[in-house]
């Protein structure tokens, strides 16, 4: 059994994609098996851009129905300007 990992030094933003070639590389890999550190959901859930969408009305409460969660999630965030 091949087994395969990647190890990210560079690609955490758009402007480290130079090209379509760049991307369509990031996307192979995305759909291989291969082990990815890190994840791309660790990558987004890192980028401040996404951090700070997260902290907008309404949109936790898009993807927790539960208020009370949602609430609480809500109050360990830090204010993005």
């Amino acid at each position: 059994m091949n087994r395969s990992a990647v190890y990210y030094h560079t690609g955490y933003i758009p402007e480290h994609y130079i090209n379509e070639k760049c991307w369509y590389v990031r996307e192979q890999i995305e759909k291989s098996r291969a082990v990815k550190c890190p994840t791309v959901r660790s990558q987004l859930a890192g980028c401040k851009i996404v951090q700070e969408y997260l902290t907008h009305e309404n949109i936790i409460e898009k993807y927790i129905n539960d208020e009370n969660l949602s609430k609480n999630i809500r109050s360990t965030f830090a204010l993005i300007k």
